[in-house]
């Protein structure tokens, strides 16, 4: 069907035959001709026609139009109300409740929903968009028609913030199936006469599925502090919460797993470029860099562990390089925390105890250290909700709760090459 623009359109060009014939005959100071009156007929039939045909357009396309701003109102109110919702829940209500077995209100209501949204919980299902961090959000709809001061709450953004590669790495969230991300590698250009056949571009195309890996945190809550109303004590909680969930995911990322188990691939396993081990010195240094846009990859960011920056803080040198100095007269590792002009960071999460080179994250006496370019590193989560199981016995004695935290995770590395590890001591 066309649209009343389109018709209009037509309606000219036929006016506009209508018009040449008239003229005509003006122009010769005479009658139309038989056949000028059979094209005359024809023509005022055909626009007749299209009139008709505007007008149901015109009512189809304002019936559309109220259609949407129906829908979008409706929209609008949806949003409104769950943001209204998560900002009513209470944390600690919800897990005091559901260890006596009698959820009500707000909490019952978003816990039933997020675990007819995620089939095969078992324990309390609490939407991510809880643990998120509060922050102002003054517009509530595109055209600006409507300003509301409303709050969203982004949770991979409040774990990110938590994670010493969350402002570099990829992240996916709110996944319900396994992802294949491709990857395409081969591609070649070659110049030729006009007619010759184009090189064969020999592109393949590769990449990992991320697949749903079990994320089990847990954390120790006083019974005490959970009988607390106040909202500082409910921060606190989200907060361990987070934490807890931030630790061991990045633990895991910055781990040697192949993916094999129960955890996802780690840096130390995948990166495609690796340094000797041992003392640290610029020109291992420049290495990695080399290594990385050799492989038209450009890092961003080092990682180490605070043993790590500690040995690369203690990397001064007089000016001039050489193997074992910095060759600027200032520590490798700077006060800005930045090295040889890239980012530079620490984390605990990486192992003290790596073998030369990083080949491994255990068995050794060597600091490990990475470098690469962190947005070929994708990180997705599944599902919309946490599965959280509220356990008041096994820390009884203590007078303590258990929460154990149930998220499911996986990582990618889309190209191995945008990756060096290493170690040093």
């Amino acid at each position: 069907m066309k649209n009343s623009i389109a018709l209009k359109e037509e309606r000219a060009e036929v006016l506009a035959k209508l018009e040449e014939i008239k003229d005509l005959a003006t122009s010769e100071s005479r009658d139309l001709t038989d056949d000028e009156n059979v094209n005359v007929d024809a023509f005022l039939s055909s626009i007749d026609k299209i009139d008709t045909k505007i007008e149901r357009a015109e009512k189809v396309e304002e019936s559309l139009k109220r259609a949407a701003t129906l829908s979008s109102a409706i929209g609008n109110n949806e949003v409104k109300e769950e943001r209204k919702m998560t900002s009513s829940f209470k944390l600690s209500k919800a897990l005091n409740q559901y260890v006596d077995g009698k959820l009500d209100g707000v909490e019952a209501e978003m816990h039933q929903e997020a675990k007819r949204n995620n089939p095969g919980f078992t324990g309390l299902a609490l939407p991510t968009s809880v643990l998120a961090e509060k922050r102002a959000n003054p517009q509530l709809v595109s055209n600006a028609d409507e300003l509301i001061a409303t709050e969203v709450f982004d949770w991979m953004g409040t774990l990110q913030a938590r994670l010493v590669m969350g402002d570099l790495a990829t992240f996916i969230s709110g996944l319900s199936s396994n992802v294949q991300l491709p990857v395409l590698s081969g591609t070649t250009a070659g110049w030729g006469t006009e007619v010759a056949d184009a090189t064969k571009a020999a592109t393949d195309v590769g990449g990992s599925t991320l697949v749903p890996h079990k994320l089990g945190s847990y954390m120790d809550i006083s019974k005490m502090l959970m009988a607390q109303t106040s909202g500082n004590i409910e921060a606190i909680i989200r907060e361990d919460m987070n934490n807890a969930i931030a630790a061991a995911l990045e633990n895991a990322i910055l781990s040697d797993s192949d993916g094999s188990g129960a955890s996802p691939l780690g840096v130390f396993d995948q990166a495609g470029q690796s340094i000797a081990g041992g003392t640290m010195t610029l020109a291992k240094i420049l290495e990695m860099e080399s290594d990385i846009a050799t492989n038209n990859a450009e890092g961003t960011c080092y990682i180490t562990s605070p043993l790590g920056r500690s040995l690369l803080k203690a990397l001064v040198g007089n000016p001039g390089i050489t193997g074992s100095e910095t060759g600027y007269g200032q520590p490798l590792w700077r006060d800005d925390n930045t090295m040889n002009g890239y980012f530079a960071r620490a984390t605990s999460n990486i192992s003290d105890v790596c073998t030369a080179g990083g080949a491994a994250t255990s068995g050794g006496d060597e600091s490990g250290i990475v470098f690469g370019q962190w947005r070929d590193l994708v990180v997705g989560q599944f599902g919309s909700a946490l599965d959280v199981v509220v356990d008041p016995y096994s820390q009884s004695i203590s007078g303590e709760i258990r929460i154990v935290i149930n998220s499911f995770w996986d990582t990618a590395f889309r190209r191995a090459n945008s990756f060096c590890r290493g170690s040093l001591k």
